[in-house]
């Protein structure tokens, strides 16, 4: 009964809860073991807000910004980001987060369509707040990566948007997200091609992004259209600043625009990082804010970048990802729970101190579940039903333990009737010994 009240998705806003209460236990546990993940080499982002932004309008003599980062500033932020670029066989890739309706100037398009690898972000209709936001459109469309974010009903972000099928009639005609296609390009340079399995998921270089479907663990009746994976967010503590933030190294643009790229920041990244650019806090161009299952609200760069390391991190560095059980398994283990909870509940209902003991029983058990939910999750990568166990321990043992005698004599009586149906010639032998009884009696 519960698993079909599962699979009617009336229990996914409890199981959701319990996903993100797992995820920040995760997080705690990683903080006070010191394991916490360091910031991600391979990705340097720069941030704009309003300090910036009154330093592109004074360094640039613009009376007003029609663009967080004006085409004005784009030649001397190019220049300085090459120093980065140390193998000088391969392009540099940078993806701007930020929107740009507008066309590039014609030699700054150039200059970014012949010496970079520079992707831009546009936006696919999807409801009256996710409205059309067009690409520039002198970039190239192969070069165009939407920003679209999967939100849960409670405005979480928990799941991981890699692709799609391109919208028929939308400006922002890619199929693909901004981050997956940075990674694409940054893996290829390293040799490692995209595949399809016969599932029908992504593959790079053996790892499987396992994409959700209608029915993944909490989620159920999910929109599971394109491929979606859960989001395994990375997480440490840089100099007692606790944050999902610290993904990558981050450098503020008017910093780079004075100092450009410092040595020491410098080393911390790998050859040929990829540049993310996107806004953090502004008044006139207010960057989109997105809610994480730890209850932190990062600005979209972040998320961004959080996607992105995820996918590198999981083909480069086997990190792993969230999955969980078969239907199959899930159902094995809330049946186990059933029975454990029948089972207790009819030694329970055989003491005199019976309230004592039934205490004593379901905080064990609900503290066995919920620790093994943790260690599977922490060590396996795997959620599994949490809440549907915990709810079917309760409805076997509660009822049993206080009502015993009857319920088994109801669970006779029904099993007897379907066995009835089942096998002829039951009648007469119940028959008997209903009579044989009356008789002793």
């Amino acid at each position: 009964m519960v698993m079909i009240v599962r699979h009617q998705g009336w229990l996914q806003r409890d199981e959701l809860k319990a996903f993100d209460l797992l995820m920040y236990l995760k997080r705690s546990l990683i903080y006070l073991t010191d394991k916490d993940e360091p910031p991600d080499s391979r990705i340097l982002i720069v941030t704009i807000d309003d300090k910036d932004s009154d330093y592109l309008k004074k360094r640039f003599k613009l009376k007003d910004l029609n663009s967080s980062l004006p085409d004005e500033a784009f030649p001397e932020l190019l220049t300085k980001l090459d120093r980065l670029n140390r193998n000088k066989n391969q392009k540099l890739i940078i993806g701007s987060d930020i929107y740009h309706q507008k066309s590039f100037q014609d030699e700054l398009a150039e200059r970014l369509k012949n010496n970079y690898r520079f992707f831009v972000v546009c936006q696919v209709p999807s409801s009256e707040k996710v409205k059309n936001i067009t690409p520039p459109s002198n970039i190239p469309s192969e070069s165009w990566g939407f920003s679209n974010v999967l939100l849960d009903k409670d405005g979480v972000v928990r799941r991981h948007f890699l692709a799609r099928r391109p919208h028929p009639t939308a400006d922002c005609s890619t199929a693909f997200s901004l981050n997956y296609l940075l990674a694409y390009h940054y893996l290829d340079d390293l040799g490692i091609k995209i595949t399809r399995t016969k599932e029908g998921d992504l593959q790079f270089n053996g790892v499987v992004f396992r994409k959700l479907t209608s029915h993944s663990s909490g989620y159920q009746g999910l929109d599971a259209r394109g491929d979606q994976i859960l989001l395994n967010y990375r997480y440490n503590c840089y100099q007692g600043n606790c944050s999902l933030k610290n993904v990558a190294e981050v450098v503020p643009l008017q910093n780079v625009l004075k100092y450009g790229i410092r040595d020491d920041e410098a080393k911390k990244l790998d050859d040929s990082p990829i540049i993310l650019l996107g806004v953090t806090k502004s008044k006139k161009f207010a960057p989109d804010f997105f809610n994480t299952p730890n209850g932190e609200e990062i600005p979209g760069v972040f998320l961004h970048a959080q996607m992105l390391s995820q996918i590198l991190s999981a083909v480069l560095n086997d990190r792993p990802l969230i999955g969980w059980w078969s239907i199959h398994c899930e159902t094995l283990w809330v049946f186990g729970w059933a029975f454990l909870g029948t089972i207790l509940g009819f030694l329970i209902d055989n003491r005199n101190r019976k309230r004592l003991y039934l205490i004593l029983a379901v905080s064990l058990a609900i503290g066995a579940q919920f620790t093994f939910s943790l260690f599977i999750f922490m060590e396996a990568f795997k959620w599994i039903p949490l809440v549907p166990a915990v709810l079917v321990f309760l409805f076997t043992v509660l009822p049993v333990a206080y009502f015993g005698d009857n319920i088994s004599q109801i669970l006779i009586k029904i099993v007897i009737a379907c066995l009835q149906k089942i096998i002829p010639g039951l009648n007469i032998i119940v028959e008997a010994i209903d009579t044989s009884s009356k008789k002793n009696d």
